[in-house]
């Protein structure tokens, strides 16, 4: 989340937060009043962000959550300007082509992550148990139960 401007400070307790939703056209400023949020303080715009879906995907946090102040937020590591190939995919979303720095979507891909990791620790686990006495080397991948579980598991990444 860091890489895509969320300090690890900033994330608790983000979720349950009212914000003010900004115009389309307003455009993030620190030296603006409310970081340049025209809508902030009026009641009308005032909401929670949706996490889940992709209702909200498009909204610069900062924006959202001017009250927080510019402390908040890093710098995002996908700087604008650099479209190295292959930058693009952690630079734009996939659903809504739209930049992934401090908005929601940073989410989605930490999550993805986040269960990538799990997956890796559990395969690893699994063969440090297996080979605690003989090592793998010795011993091989010779049960179709522990293949098995392997497969499925990933198998079950990729559809997830």
């Amino acid at each position: 989340m860091n890489d895509y401007g969320f300090r690890p400070g900033t994330l608790i307790g983000l979720g349950a937060e009212y914000g003010y939703y900004p115009k389309p056209t307003d455009v993030y400023n620190p030296n603006l009043p409310n970081m340049g949020n025209t809508n902030y303080g009026d009641e009308k715009y005032r909401s929670l962000l949706d996490w889940v879906t992709t209702a909200d995907a498009t909204v610069d946090v900062r924006l959202f959550f001017a009250h927080r102040g510019f402390n908040s937020w890093s710098k995002c590591r996908w700087i604008e300007g650099s479209d190295t190939p292959g930058l693009k995919f952690y630079r734009y979303s996939g659903e809504t082509d739209h930049e992934i720095c401090y908005t929601k979507e940073a989410l989605h891909y930490a999550n993805s992550a986040y269960l990538t990791a799990v997956i890796c620790c559990q395969w690893a686990n699994l063969i440090l148990s297996k080979s605690r006495v003989i090592t793998i080397g010795e011993q091989g991948f010779k049960s179709n139960h522990l293949n098995y579980a392997l497969l499925w598991q990933f198998c079950i990444m990729i559809l997830i």
